[in-house]
C-alpha cells in the first residue's frame, strides 16, 4: 500500500510496467487499487467482529469475504488475505496464535469497536 501511495503522489501521466500493458490513466487505476484493498480490509475486519474470540484461519475469511469468487481462485485469495491478517496483527487489531505449525487469528472483543 505504501508503494501504491508513493506512486500516486507522483501523479504520473503514464506507467510502463515491467510486464503487462501500458497504463495510460494510472492515477485512476492506482486509486482504484488502493480503494479496493481498503474495502477488502474492512470486510476482513467486519468478519472478525462478527466472530469475536474465535480462532480463525485465512481460509475461513475467504469462505465469507470471497464467497462470490470462483473456488479455483480461493487459494490465491487466501494468500492475499494472509497479507491483510499480518498487517492487522502488526497494527494490534488481531492476534496470532500458532497451533501445530498453523497460524490462527483472533479478534478480541474489548467491548468497544
Amino acid at each position: 500500500m505504501r508503494s501504491l501511495q508513493k506512486i500516486l503522489n507522483f501523479k504520473p501521466n503514464i506507467i510502463y510496467p515491467a510486464h503487462g500493458n501500458v497504463i495510460e490513466q494510472p492515477v485512476d487505476k492506482i486509486q482504484y487499487y488502493i480503494d479496493h484493498r481498503n474495502q477488502r480490509e474492512e470486510q476482513i475486519i467486519d468478519f472478525f467482529r462478527r466472530n469475536p474470540n474465535k480462532q480463525l484461519q485465512a481460509m475461513d475469511v475467504v469462505h465469507d469475504v470471497y464467497k462470490q469468487t470462483p473456488e479455483n481462485l480461493w487459494l490465491a485469495a487466501a494468500h492475499n488475505v494472509g497479507h491483510h491478517l499480518e498487517k492487522l496483527n502488526h497494527e494490534g487489531k488481531l492476534k496470532i496464535l500458532t497451533k501445530n505449525d498453523e497460524k490462527y487469528y483472533e479478534y478480541e472483543n474489548r467491548g468497544g469497536s
